[in-house]
């Protein structure tokens, strides 16, 4: 196999290996522990959507290895890996734990929506080599009642969309969780 299909099952691979490896150590690791590695997990996605967000803007060059890192990260850290973060109280006070036992299907149901995003976002910049305008927002994207109004998420399936729509779908999504089961802090 070579091409595409050879960088998606690297990146599978690795994916999948740093998802698992998240989920063991938290399952290993005391509640403080667990509290801390969800934090630092939650400080790299942080970082690695500010990676995305300065390369689209255009306040750094473009760097194929930094947006694609930058995906790894996102991935890495969400789906299973946020779910099993977020399995047990641990005193963080920025949690709202009882929001999230109640409605424990949606944060696992937008876990796994911010990993699919993730993954397709990785797709979308995998052999990315300049910010070209297949990787841009096209005008019909940001539509009044589209994605980034928050009010509904667009007709068209995530995988035809560039990968400047899908990041802004991943911060959709973030905002949607954040408003629904964090708590200031």
């Amino acid at each position: 196999m070579s091409g595409r299909g050879a960088v998606f099952l690297r990146r599978a691979r690795a994916v999948l290996g740093s998802t698992m490896l998240a989920a063991a150590v938290f399952l290993l690791a005391g509640a403080a522990d667990g509290a801390r590695l969800r934090k630092d997990g939650m400080r790299q996605m942080a970082e690695a959507a500010k990676t995305i967000d300065s390369i689209f803007n255009e306040r750094v060059p473009f760097d194929g290895g930094a947006i694609r890192r930058a995906a790894d990260v996102l991935a890495a850290h969400s789906g299973a890996a946020m779910a099993t973060a977020f399995e047990r109280p641990d005193g963080s006070s920025t949690v709202d734990w009882e929001e999230l036992a109640r409605d424990r299907t949606r944060f696992d149901a937008l876990a796994s929506e911010l990993n699919e995003l993730a993954r397709l976002f990785g797709e979308a910049v995998a052999d990315a080599e300049s910010l070209t305008p297949d990787l841009r927002m096209r005008p019909q994207d940001g539509a009044p009642g589209g994605s980034l109004l928050g009010a509904r998420r667009s007709q068209v399936p995530a995988g035809n969309q560039p990968a400047e729509h899908l990041f802004h779908m991943m911060l959709e999504t973030c905002t949607r969780c954040h408003a629904a089961f964090r708590r200031a802090g």
